[in-house]
């Protein structure tokens, strides 16, 4: 009996031994093939990544492996072109068959950007899958359905975003759809009752929609009126719009003053519309340059030089008709012949705030991915066609795509860098940082500007082998007066007898005299390196300050 037993419970053993080595050696040619399948859709061969996905689900089913498989078949099919319904029924599929799968949320994700698209492209039937999605119990999905919804210009989306206007991340973003869905219901209003209006702001824009209605029958029928929808603010539209151009004849300032545009918030580019002469609009952009500047106790903008390369070069690289009868345009945001367009598409609009993209790909003929390292910040961006209506720049945080297009990342990216107007540049000082440089403004009466720096005295040993006597420096500090012209500048070539230390820190009290008013002070100390094949050493400091008769206060830093 105990032998029988004995035999039997082998039997089991080996069976169970048996069949957990099978699932094993299963889950491993699984992981092989969905690991083959990554890297096919890494390197854009989606055709050839979508069979990998699919050994998975055929050859090797009930492995770990069957949600990942089926989620990223519909990111591939979504990424070819012609097949986005194949996509969201994949995603479809994939929320029905495993509901408590990590990618169900992403998936849904995905489908409401693709509805948002068919919505865009003449089927109204997704706006309902969208409209949906306002209820769902995940608070990232509630967010991009209102977002899409918003983008359509939908006010149903109006609750739901204005939940979203003090989110850190989302609420810019969802303060301009929702004044742009205001303003297309007050339109709408308008144009059933005229006469509602007293300041001829319908006036404006009824004869916008005459001369929209008129340009389009010289032109196919492909075409779509650009006030379908708005996704800036009005403001901001008009400013753009008035700058557009049908033919290729830009002198350098008109295409500088399209670049500001994409860096100038709407207020400020709105001041500087607003200034009636051309001296007035040099003094406007000298005063603001000259609070950009990286080096302003030096006679070069290094930062002005660079916005205006990237405006040249913007010019020269994306810029390229696009007239193929088979495309619906949106007017006002394609550059194509014959319409008023912009003097770039969208990756000119990036590089003009960015600049050059640390990675550069094709996705398609249509489409290209930039990567920007510095900003975790990954794009793709459509060509021939500006993000006037936010639809030609999406992006994500590096991290974001590694976690599958996570939509809190995602929306945290385009609220930071796709919809912030703003120029970033990190110049390169070509020295290395003067460790442990501190400036402290001091408060004092009568006008008095009392100013003090120091450093580590070890900062100005440049070898075990340099005498005390070998430590100098160069300081350098200038201050300029409300309109950014300077006042007054100092520069001494400071050695050691003329260096004051304390505390081990050569320290130092400047005392200027000023009457009251507004001031940019901006300091300078240059450590040399006896050894001409080494970097020097460079401390900056710049801040805005107020003086007054009794009471000194910083404004800025």
């Amino acid at each position: 009996m105990r032998n029988r037993l004995f035999a039997m419970t082998m039997i089991f053993a080996m069976f169970f031994s048996t069949a957990f080595l099978l699932a094993d050696e299963q889950n491993k040619a699984a992981k092989k093939a969905y690991t083959e399948g990554k890297k096919k859709s890494m390197d854009r061969k989606w055709d050839e990544a979508i069979e990998k996905f699919e050994t998975v689900i055929r050859d090797y089913p009930g492995t770990r492996y069957q949600d990942d498989a089926r989620f990223w078949i519909g990111y591939c099919q979504e990424k070819i072109p012609g097949r986005q319904l194949d996509a969201f029924n994949t995603y479809a599929g994939l929320i029905t068959e495993y509901p408590t799968s990590s990618w169900v949320d992403d998936a849904i994700v995905h489908q409401i950007s693709i509805a948002e698209q068919f919505v865009r492209e003449g089927q109204p039937q997704y706006r309902a899958f969208l409209t949906g999605k306002l209820d769902h119990s995940a608070k990232g999905i509630r967010q991009q359905a209102a977002l899409a919804l918003g983008r359509l210009g939908d006010p149903i989306a109006l609750p739901a975003l204005k939940e979203m206007v003090d989110d850190e991340y989302l609420g810019e973003q969802a303060e301009n759809l929702i004044e742009s869905i205001n303003e297309s219901t007050h339109r709408e209003q308008l144009a059933e009752s005229p006469d509602l209006d007293e300041e001829g702001s319908f006036k404006w824009w009824a004869a916008d929609q005459n001369k929209t209605s008129d340009s389009r029958k010289d032109d196919d029928d492909s075409g779509m009126l650009s006030d379908d929808f708005m996704f800036f603010s009005t403001k901001r539209y008009e400013h753009y719009r008035n700058m557009l151009k049908k033919e290729d004849l830009w002198t350098e300032q008109e295409l500088m003053e399209f670049g500001l545009w994409h860096v100038l918030e709407t207020n400020q580019f709105d001041e500087y519309q607003q200034l009636s002469n051309s001296y007035d609009r040099t003094e406007w952009l000298r005063k603001f340059w000259k609070d950009a500047d990286p080096t302003p106790t030096t006679p070069r903008n290094e930062a002005q030089e660079e916005f205006e390369r990237r405006v040249l070069y913007a010019k020269a690289h994306f810029y390229q008709y696009w007239n193929y009868s088979n495309i619906r345009y949106l007017r006002d945001q394609h550059i194509r012949l014959g319409w008023e367009h912009a003097p770039w598409d969208a990756r000119g609009e990036t590089y003009i705030k960015y600049g050059e993209p640390g990675f550069r790909t094709f996705i398609d003929n249509k489409t290209e991915n930039w990567i920007y390292y510095e900003f975790q910040l990954d794009l793709v961006i459509s060509r021939f066609m500006t993000n006037i209506y936010g639809n030609a720049i999406f992006g994500t945080t590096i991290h974001g795509k590694l976690h599958n297009n996570d939509p809190i990342e995602q929306a945290k990216a385009e609220a930071e860098y796709v919809y912030n107007s703003q120029f970033i540049y990190f110049h390169d000082y070509q020295a290395k940082e003067l460790k442990g440089f501190k400036v402290h403004e001091l408060a004092n009466a009568e006008g008095l500007l009392k100013i003090s720096y120091e450093f580590p005295k070890k900062e100005l040993r440049q070898s075990r082998r340099n005498s005390d006597s070998e430590m100098n420096y160069q300081l350098t500090y200038v201050v300029y007066d409300e309109d950014r012209r300077e006042i007054f500048r100092d520069e001494e070539m400071k050695d050691y007898s003329t260096i004051t230390f304390k505390d081990g820190n050569a320290f130092e009290i400047l005392e200027l005299h000023f009457p009251r008013g507004n001031y940019l002070f901006a300091m300078r100390i240059e450590v040399p390196n006896v050894k001409t094949n080494k970097k020097s050493k460079l401390g900056i400091y710049k801040s805005e300050v107020s003086v007054s008769n009794t009471v000194y206060q910083t404004v800025h830093k």
